[in-house]
């Protein structure tokens, strides 16, 4: 049995990291390991909340003005909101690996969160019905 260094096994896989696709980060490994990485907690967490207070003090008053103009009721407007809400993760993560990390993730990505949507909504919808 022979033992091969990194060189040799990275040369043996000639696919590279998925990793390496990415952007790089703007602190080292080693800066991340010393502490920089509570600042990317901070930042996520701050985002999190702007993302909370725009969507409490913008979106829902626009939904409902949208609802008001088009004569919808809540639960048809609540209904087509939600789908759009859903599929745009999907959406974004499509985006962001086809231009950004240039990978191979495709239309699977879309279409299989599509199919886990459908179905679990509908089965989250059926066990709610009884109650």
């Amino acid at each position: 049995m022979t033992w091969l260094d990194d060189q040799q096994i990275f040369d043996a896989n000639c696919t590279p990291p998925a990793i390496d696709d990415f952007p790089r980060d703007l602190f080292s490994e080693r800066q991340r390991q010393d502490g920089a990485v509570v600042l990317h907690v901070f930042t996520s967490l701050y985002l999190f909340v702007a993302l909370a207070v725009v969507c409490d003090k913008y979106f829902v008053p626009a939904v409902e003005r949208i609802c008001q103009a088009l004569n919808m009721s809540n639960d048809v407007a609540g209904a087509t909101f939600m789908a759009a809400a859903t599929s745009a993760p999907e959406l974004f993560v499509n985006v962001i690996g086809t231009f950004i990390t240039e990978g191979d993730i495709g239309v699977g990505t879309i279409v299989g969160s599509a199919v886990f949507n459908i179905l679990a909504v509908a089965a989250c919808c059926g066990i709610g019905a009884g109650i």
